[in-house]
This record gives structure tokens, C-alpha cells and sequence, in this order.
């Protein structure tokens, strides 16, 4: 990478123009001019360069359709595995982003592994395979009520409820009034 690119001057600079532009002192197209100049002569500079391109997160392993390295991603749901060629487009999960929670910290852990080695970790060091956390959950939730439960209980009370065979209409009923 350029080297002017990873100090903070540049930014500066550019912030600077920018505030020049919206006082009016500077003209936008003039500013835009610069930028793209500076753009070009960058492409121009890269490719000229004899640098190569290396991954900070390559891994040792090597990709089972087409045997180039793979490299290891933080991806939205969990980390993974991922070839380097994006042609090839293979993919493995390491671990998944779970809401269950660390009975030690109470911070959220992943889910790693395959079949029944799965376990769960946390930052704080806690593990437990995913059969001892379902038993836990089970008798953590053992006695409880369902939403599903409590809504078809409450379908049910609607559906009995109705003003003919309530008590009130009963006595209601029996009244006789005179007019």
C-alpha cells in the first residue's frame, strides 16, 4: 500500500479542502480534479509495482476442490473457512454466533465444531458441548409455559366466553320487569 495513503495527512489535508469548499473558498470541481488525478496516478503506481499481495489470514489448510490455501473470515453469522479463489466458491463454517447465553459471564457464545462434537465456547474461557447445555435447558425450563401454550389457552377462554352463559346473563335472565 502507498505510504501516503496509511498516515493521517492526507485525510487532513482532503478535510481540510473539504472545509474550504463549503465556506466557499475552494471550488467542488477543483477538489473532485485533484482527487481523481491522485486516484490515477495510484492505479498507475500499483501497477507498476513488483509487490504481491499476501493474506493476513491465510491458514495451513489446504482447500479440498482445488488445493489452494484457504482463508479464515469473520463473516455475519460465525467464522469460516474460505478459498481463496473465488471461482471455486467453497465455503466451511468454524463456528456460528449463538444467543445462548454463559452461565459464568452472561455474554453471548459460539457455537464450533461438527455433529456431535459441537460445543460451546465464550470469551471467558466456559465450554460445554451442546448435548450438557440442551439437558440444562431442559430442566432450566422445566414447569414453564410455552407462548404457543398461551395463546391457544387464550383462544380457548375466548372461544367459551360468551355473554349468554356468563353468570351475569343468567341472573339477568331471571329478571322480570314491570312496565
Amino acid at each position: 500500500m502507498p505510504s501516503d495513503l496509511r498516515t493521517p495527512a492526507l485525510t487532513a489535508q482532503w478535510e481540510t479542502q473539504l472545509t474550504d469548499i463549503a465556506s466557499g473558498r475552494l471550488q467542488p470541481q477543483h477538489f473532485l480534479q485533484d482527487i481523481q488525478r491522485y486516484a490515477r496516478s495510484l492505479v498507475q503506481e500499483i501497477k507498476e509495482s513488483q509487490a504481491v499481495f499476501r493474506h493476513d489470514n491465510v491458514t495451513h489448510k489446504a482447500c479440498p476442490q482445488c488445493g489452494r490455501l484457504l482463508l479464515e473470515v469473520n463473516g455475519k453469522h460465525g467464522r469460516m473457512l474460505v478459498c481463496q479463489d473465488r471461482a471455486c466458491g467453497y465455503r466451511r463454517t468454524l463456528a456460528v454466533h449463538t444467543n445462548a447465553r454463559c452461565p459464568q459471564c452472561h455474554k453471548r457464545m459460539e457455537l464450533i465444531g461438527e455433529g456431535d462434537g459441537k460445543t460451546f465456547c465464550c470469551v471467558c474461557g466456559y465450554r460445554e458441548k451442546l448435548t450438557a447445555f440442551q439437558k440444562r435447558r431442559e430442566q432450566a425450563n422445566a414447569g414453564r409455559v410455552s407462548k404457543g401454550e398461551v395463546s391457544r389457552y387464550l383462544r380457548q377462554q375466548k372461544e367459551q366466553e360468551s355473554f349468554t352463559n356468563s353468570a351475569l346473563a343468567d341472573a339477568l335472565a331471571g329478571l322480570k320487569l314491570d312496565k
